[in-house]
């Protein structure tokens, strides 16, 4: 199985696929793929462009847990700094992810007195467009929901509701700094008619019999009620379903690993955020001394100091206004090129649309003259050929090569290369659910379709083309 349940951008044009109909996910191990597709890195307009929150965003803005796949990873001593437990992050990313690490939204915490270390990964393109770019570019920071559990009553289930989800949690004891067992869905969108218990509700009488045990009697639904105290906290509060308020304070320090953006964007913002709290101590020190000073020298002394921080303020609105002008430009022309760039994924999944059973992929990769080059094996050469003429008389691709292929112990190898005609990404375009690209990743490395999902029996299967 590929590390998490993450889906190709879109399918064929003519096939409909049901959005995010995806099965809960665990924390068990997986197995890494066979082989791996090698596509082109993503362009750095993806990375968020603020560079300090707006004031009007949340400090803590919750990620749906059913959209990531994660893993246990032991913590050991030679872990012994934030960047080497990074760095065997990335290590196991790489070698269990079916998509290159740059193209992937990840965090990772650890619980040092369990000598554990939990990590978490899902395509960045499909979590920035379920969050909105909003929360995306401004939440102070982004942390999947079921870190952000309050309560740890071992070896029972705790509930917790989102406007993007429904996430269960199970703690072995108190002192977990993360859940031992997590099972997460969709939730649908709420409104007026339908609020957002009603739908957690709903969600948790359906899924409850696939989560063993003790379960608690409320559900916690997120209230957005955020922020940072002095002392490097960070707190929220949950709003239960009996009328009560459960607060919930996360370490900043913990927060900066285990959010999911970039993680050079992140350092960046840190260091800015740092400056900028001891400018903002500095400035306050240097107030309390001026006002001090005003009101032991004279009036014409205080008013000549109100008329230069006047001046001062003006020129700082300035700065300001000429700062949004310019992301307001640079993010219109990241737009652009994110509207009419090239999709690897598209190409695959319409190589795959139109792939005969008998026909199974080994390899894919591209390059940068849009051009892919697919490694596979079939039982006859008439097959590829007949596959090859399909492929051509559809008229995705603008070019498709005559392939060249090699017969031995009956079976036949073929190396096909295609050029990409007019494949485009777009946002507005609905995803395939995670289930069907399980389907799709095995399907090309010609293992049977599986999933770890609990609740995978439970749920029908996707609809195929």
């Amino acid at each position: 199985m590929p590390l998490f349940n993450s889906p190709f951008p879109t399918p064929p044009p003519s096939t409909a696929v049901p959005d995010d109909t995806a099965a809960p996910v665990n924390d068990t191990a997986a197995t890494p793929a066979d082989d791996t597709a090698a596509a082109t890195s993503p362009p750095a307009e993806n990375a968020p462009v603020s560079v300090l929150p707006a004031s009007n965003a949340p400090v803590i803005s919750p990620a749906p847990g059913w959209i990531f796949f994660f893993e246990t990873l032991p913590f050991t001593e030679s872990l012994a700094t934030p960047e080497k437990v990074a760095a065997a992050v990335l290590l196991s990313l790489e070698s269990h992810s079916p998509f290159p690490v740059e193209q992937l939204a990840h965090g990772h915490i650890a619980d040092v007195a369990a000598k554990k270390l939990l990590y978490y990964a899902t395509a960045r393109e499909r979590l920035r467009l379920r969050v909105g770019r909003q929360l995306w570019e401004h939440a102070t920071f982004l942390l999947p929901d079921f870190l952000l559990a309050p309560r740890k009553t071992p070896n029972q289930w705790h509930w917790l509701a989102t406007p993007l989800a429904i996430t269960a949690v199970r703690f072995d004891t108190p002192a977990d700094t993360f859940p031992a067992e997590i099972r997460s869905w969709p939730l649908p969108e709420a409104n007026a008619d339908t609020p957002l218990i009603a739908l957690a509700n709903a969600a948790r009488k359906e899924r409850q019999p696939l989560c063993d045990g003790d379960h608690a009697p409320d559900i916690l639904l997120w209230s957005d009620n955020t922020s940072r105290t002095r002392n490097g906290k960070l707190t929220a509060l949950w709003e239960s379903s009996h009328g009560s308020t459960v607060p919930i304070v996360f370490p900043e320090s913990t927060a900066w690993h285990a959010d999911v953006r970039e993680s050079a964007w992140l350092t960046r913002e840190r260091k800015k955020r740092t400056a900028l709290h001891r400018a903002n101590a500095l400035l306050i020190a240097s107030v309390a001394l001026w006002l001090l000073a005003g009101i032991m020298a004279s009036l014409s002394y205080f008013q000549k100091k109100q008329l230069h921080a006047a001046t001062t303020a003006d020129k700082a609105g300035q700065a300001q206004l000429d700062e949004l002008k310019f992301k307001a430009s640079r993010a219109e022309r990241l737009d652009e090129i994110e509207r009419s760039r090239f999709s690897f994924y598209d190409a695959l999944a319409t190589l795959n649309y139109f792939r005969p059973p008998d026909i199974l992929f080994t390899r894919a990769e591209a390059n940068d003259h849009r051009q892919i080059q697919i490694t596979g094996v079939a039982s006859t050469t008439g097959q590829i050929n007949t596959y090859v003429a399909t492929l051509r008389k559809n008229n995705f691709f603008s070019e498709v090569a005559d392939p060249k292929t090699t017969t031995a112990s009956e079976r036949t190898s073929f190396d096909l290369t295609l050029t990409v005609g007019d494949l485009k990404v777009s946002r507005s375009s609905p995803l395939p659910s995670s289930a069907e690209i399980n389907t799709m990743i095995n399907s090309f490395i010609g293992a049977p379709a599986t999933t770890t999902a609990p609740a995978a029996t439970t749920n029908p299967p996707p609809t195929t083309p």
